[in-house]
This record gives structure tokens, C-alpha cells and sequence, in this order.
């Protein structure tokens, strides 16, 4: 299957010359963490509520700052006719949960997000990209060990009762007793039909 098949062909896209504060209305509005940025109808780069805390909040410049001074220009992106399972791979091996999506034209034609991919991909595959972004998340918040009354665990607890995830399914996933048992129960494969992952398709 085709990352055409899968993906969202309705992208909202924010010009490098927008404030950043139009970009995080847009942000809200599509309940999104990222949005691609797009200039004659190319891709020059990616703006995220991240780059905006800390490149423009944490430096306290005026909502008025344009996003190309705050933007990500370097841009990761896949190809309308790859694979999901190249394309899982690759979200696994860059840390990623969305990818623009480009024809081989270079013209953006959508985005995907992994949990797209997994909803399609063989779910081995789709566990290992989403096992990946796991356990970068847990590095990243200094989580090697035993995490089960940590934050990560229970800012997936909050996130999923606000968003209507059963709490049995949530504790399914969150449950385990190491960041490796988690890893583990994606690559199994363990989490590809639970409600509770798609957790992992926001920002």
C-alpha cells in the first residue's frame, strides 16, 4: 500500500511571512503541533509549537515575529508513492510522528501521520516506528527504568480520559513497569488495535 492511500490531502499550510501568532491560531484550529511552510507552492520548512515556545516565547519576541525567523528549515518530507512500510521505517528512525507529504514533482500533496501509516502498515512495522518514538520520548524525559508513577504515564492517563479514550485501554498500554516492556509491547505488535496509541499521533 501507497502513502497515497493513507494520507490527508487536506494540509493547511502557513506562508513564511505570517506571524507566528497566525500560525498558532492555525495550530489550534487543526489541532495540530505542526504545520508545513510553504512558499510558491514549495516547501521551505516546518513551523511546531515547539519552535514557538522556545525559539520565540523563550526569547521573548513579539507575536508578531514572522515564522520564517523562528521556523525549522530543514525539512523532512516522504514521496505520495512510497510504501508505508519505507515510510514507518523511516518515521521510527527520525524521531517523527508526520511527514509531508511530496509528488515527485516536489509539490506537497498532503501529510501522514504515523498513526495513517499504522492504521494500514503490517502492524510489526507500524510497532516498530511507534516503539522508536517511545522510547525516544522516555530518553528525552530522562526515563530508563521504572516509570510507572512517572509523568509520561500519567500525561497519557489525563490526555486519553480528555479525549475520550477508555481508561481500560489506556492502562493496557501504560501498565508496564520499564520504558523497555513498552517498547517491547509495540514491536510486538500488542498496540496496534488499542484506542490508547493514537495518543502517540499528537504533538
Amino acid at each position: 500500500m501507497k502513502v497515497s492511500d493513507v494520507m490527508t490531502r487536506d494540509v493547511m499550510l502557513v506562508d513564511p511571512t505570517q506571524t507566528i501568532c497566525d500560525a498558532a491560531k492555525m495550530m489550534a484550529e487543526c489541532d495540530a503541533g505542526a504545520l508545513p511552510v510553504g512558499e510558491n507552492d514549495r516547501l521551505v520548512g516546518v513551523i511546531t509549537d515547539r519552535d514557538i515556545a522556545i525559539r520565540a516565547v523563550g526569547e521573548r519576541k513579539s507575536p508578531d515575529t514572522p515564522v520564517r525567523e523562528v521556523m525549522t528549515p530543514q525539512v523532512l518530507y516522504c514521496f505520495e508513492d512510497e510504501t508505508l512500510e519505507h515510510v514507518a521505517e523511516n518515521m521510527g528512525e527520525q524521531q517523527v510522528r508526520r511527514l509531508p507529504v511530496l509528488n515527485r514533482e516536489k509539490r506537497l500533496v498532503g501529510i501522514v501521520s504515523i498513526g495513517d501509516v499504522s492504521r494500514k502498515a503490517k502492524p510489526n512495522t507500524a510497532g516498530k516506528a511507534v516503539a522508536a518514538i517511545v522510547k525516544d520520548r522516555a530518553r528525552l524525559a530522562g526515563l530508563e527504568g521504572d516509570f510507572a508513577g512517572h509523568s509520561l504515564r500519567s500525561g497519557f492517563v489525563t490526555e486519553g480520559a480528555q479525549r475520550g479514550v477508555a481508561l481500560p485501554a489506556l492502562m493496557a498500554m501504560t501498565d508496564h513497569r520499564s520504558v523497555a516492556s513498552v517498547v517491547g509491547y509495540f514491536q510486538a505488535g500488542s498496540a496496534h488495535a488499542n484506542p490508547a496509541a493514537r495518543l502517540l499521533d499528537e504533538e
